[in-house]
Protein backbone atom coordinates (compact mmCIF):
# COMPACT_ATOMS: atom_id res chain seq x y z
CA UNK A 1 0.00 0.00 0.00
CA UNK A 2 2.84 2.37 0.74
CA UNK A 3 4.55 1.93 -2.72
CA UNK A 4 1.05 2.33 -4.23
CA UNK A 5 0.65 6.05 -2.37
CA UNK A 6 4.44 6.92 -3.08
CA UNK A 7 4.23 5.85 -6.97
CA UNK A 8 0.86 7.92 -7.13
CA UNK A 9 2.54 10.72 -5.31
CA UNK A 10 5.48 10.72 -7.71
CA UNK A 11 3.10 11.01 -10.79
CA UNK A 12 0.78 13.59 -9.27
CA UNK A 13 3.79 15.41 -9.18
CA UNK A 14 5.20 14.51 -12.40
CA UNK A 15 1.73 15.36 -13.41
CA UNK A 16 1.86 19.10 -11.85
CA UNK A 17 5.13 20.04 -13.13
CA UNK A 18 3.92 18.96 -16.71
CA UNK A 19 1.13 21.19 -16.37
CA UNK A 20 2.94 24.05 -15.08
CA UNK A 21 5.78 23.74 -17.76
CA UNK A 22 2.73 23.92 -20.53
CA UNK A 23 1.34 26.85 -18.73
CA UNK A 24 4.68 28.37 -18.90
CA UNK A 25 5.08 27.93 -22.69
CA UNK A 26 1.56 29.31 -23.13
CA UNK A 27 1.91 32.25 -21.52
CA UNK A 28 4.90 32.83 -23.20
CA UNK A 29 3.44 31.67 -26.70
CA UNK A 30 0.78 34.22 -25.84
CA UNK A 31 2.91 37.01 -24.25
CA UNK A 32 0.04 36.91 -21.52
CA UNK A 33 1.88 37.13 -17.61
CA UNK A 34 -1.53 37.80 -15.64
CA UNK A 35 -5.18 37.55 -15.33
CA UNK A 36 -5.20 40.94 -16.22
CA UNK A 37 -3.25 40.42 -19.26
CA UNK A 38 -6.02 37.86 -20.39
CA UNK A 39 -8.74 39.96 -19.92
CA UNK A 40 -6.87 42.35 -22.23
CA UNK A 41 -6.01 39.98 -24.58
CA UNK A 42 -9.20 38.46 -24.87
CA UNK A 43 -10.97 41.71 -24.83
CA UNK A 44 -8.73 42.73 -27.94
CA UNK A 45 -9.55 40.23 -29.88
CA UNK A 46 -13.16 40.54 -29.82
CA UNK A 47 -13.41 44.09 -30.46
CA UNK A 48 -10.37 45.42 -32.60
CA UNK A 49 -9.05 45.22 -35.58
CA UNK A 50 -7.14 42.00 -36.82
CA UNK A 51 -3.97 44.04 -37.42
CA UNK A 52 -3.51 44.12 -33.29
CA UNK A 53 -1.78 40.60 -33.55
CA UNK A 54 0.70 41.58 -35.51
CA UNK A 55 1.85 44.14 -33.10
CA UNK A 56 0.93 42.41 -29.84
CA UNK A 57 3.33 39.11 -31.69
CA UNK A 58 5.77 42.10 -32.80
CA UNK A 59 5.25 40.33 -36.63
CA UNK A 60 5.36 43.98 -37.27
CA UNK A 61 8.90 45.60 -35.76
CA UNK A 62 10.65 49.02 -36.23
CA UNK A 63 12.27 48.91 -39.32
CA UNK A 64 10.31 47.17 -41.40
CA UNK A 65 9.52 48.31 -44.81
CA UNK A 66 6.48 50.27 -45.01
CA UNK A 67 5.12 48.24 -47.76
CA UNK A 68 5.60 45.40 -45.89
CA UNK A 69 3.83 46.98 -43.11
CA UNK A 70 0.67 48.35 -45.05
CA UNK A 71 0.53 45.16 -47.13
CA UNK A 72 0.61 42.66 -44.22
CA UNK A 73 -1.86 44.77 -41.43
CA UNK A 74 -4.31 46.38 -44.33
CA UNK A 75 -4.83 49.26 -42.34
CA UNK A 76 -8.11 51.04 -42.77
CA UNK A 77 -6.86 54.63 -43.72
CA UNK A 78 -3.08 56.00 -44.33
CA UNK A 79 -2.53 59.47 -43.59
CA UNK A 80 1.22 60.83 -44.57
CA UNK A 81 2.03 64.37 -42.53
CA UNK A 82 5.67 65.09 -43.45
CA UNK A 83 8.34 62.48 -42.51
CA UNK A 84 5.46 60.84 -40.60
CA UNK A 85 3.20 58.05 -41.35
CA UNK A 86 -0.09 56.93 -39.75
CA UNK A 87 -2.14 53.76 -39.73
CA UNK A 88 -5.70 54.15 -38.97
CA UNK A 89 -7.44 50.50 -37.86
CA UNK A 90 -11.48 50.60 -37.65
CA UNK A 91 -11.77 49.99 -33.13
CA UNK A 92 -7.72 50.86 -32.79
CA UNK A 93 -5.28 53.06 -31.77
CA UNK A 94 -4.03 55.20 -34.45
CA UNK A 95 0.08 54.01 -35.11
CA UNK A 96 2.25 56.64 -36.11
CA UNK A 97 5.33 55.20 -37.65
CA UNK A 98 8.20 58.25 -38.55
CA UNK A 99 10.71 57.02 -41.44
CA UNK A 100 14.56 56.04 -40.05
CA UNK A 101 15.75 55.20 -43.24
CA UNK A 102 14.26 56.41 -46.75
CA UNK A 103 12.15 52.98 -47.21
CA UNK A 104 11.93 51.68 -43.65
CA UNK A 105 9.77 53.38 -40.60
CA UNK A 106 10.58 53.33 -36.68
CA UNK A 107 7.30 53.11 -34.48
CA UNK A 108 6.91 55.17 -31.64
CA UNK A 109 6.15 53.92 -28.19
CA UNK A 110 3.25 53.72 -26.91
CA UNK A 111 1.47 56.40 -25.22
CA UNK A 112 3.93 58.79 -26.60
CA UNK A 113 2.08 61.97 -28.06
CA UNK A 114 3.26 62.30 -31.63
CA UNK A 115 3.66 65.91 -33.02
CA UNK A 116 1.64 67.09 -35.35
CA UNK A 117 3.64 69.15 -38.26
Amino acid sequence: MRRFRRRSAIGFAVLLAASAIALLIACASYRIWSPTEWRVYREMDRECHPAWRDFHFRRVRSGDPVEEVTSRTRPDRIEHFGNRTELHYTAFAIVSLIPVFPARLKALPPGRPCPRP
